[in-house]
């Protein structure tokens, strides 16, 4: 039997109409890929939790999946690796902050503040945590798209010079 490195249990904070559309069936797909697994939800309302719980049966009808009311709850379970914040921006920060105190490793929706201020107050957190603090993401793939990879390379290498402003235009194929 082959050796599989363990798989990263994650638990999804916030199972609104959007996490339930978009981030759970993405979740489910990466688990045939990559190293998660979707272990817990948490959710102020029972109803949004069973929805999160019965799409998570749907695909696997076997597993087990904790349930929780309060993040707090959630962020203390020592089975629970790291977490998929899908929060109303004004509860984001307060929310990564006590995740990462917790020990979790943090996904977190965009913005991840409503102010500046408040994701200074986040970035100073992080720092205080020091060199060993867990990861924390925010979610935004523009990073990954080819043309954005591209021009940061051109932008290393020194070959487009001082930028002074941008703009992007993005089509779409529907």
């Amino acid at each position: 039997m082959a050796w599989e490195p363990p798989r990263l249990k994650l638990g999804l904070v916030g199972c609104s109409w959007f996490a339930l559309r978009a981030h759970v069936p993405a979740l489910l797909a990466l688990e045939q890929r990559v190293g998660v697994r979707l272990t817990a939800v948490c959710s102020r309302t029972r109803k949004s939790m069973a929805r999160a719980e019965a799409k998570i049966h749907a695909a696997d009808p076997e597993r087990e999946v904790r349930r929780f009311a309060k993040m707090e709850q959630l962020f203390a379970d020592a089975d629970v690796d790291a977490v998929l914040l899908v929060l109303p921006i004004p509860l984001m920060p307060a929310a990564v902050e006590a995740a990462l105190r917790a020990g979790k490793h943090v996904l977190s929706e965009k913005p991840a503040a409503p102010s500046i201020e408040a994701a200074r107050r986040l970035l100073d957190a992080i720092a205080e945590l020091g060199p060993r603090a867990p990861v924390w993401l925010v979610l935004e793939n523009w990073q990954f798209k080819p043309s954005v990879r591209w021009l940061r390379e051109r932008l290393q290498e020194g070959a487009i010079g001082r930028v002074v402003g941008g703009g992007v235009v993005q089509r779409l194929r529907v």
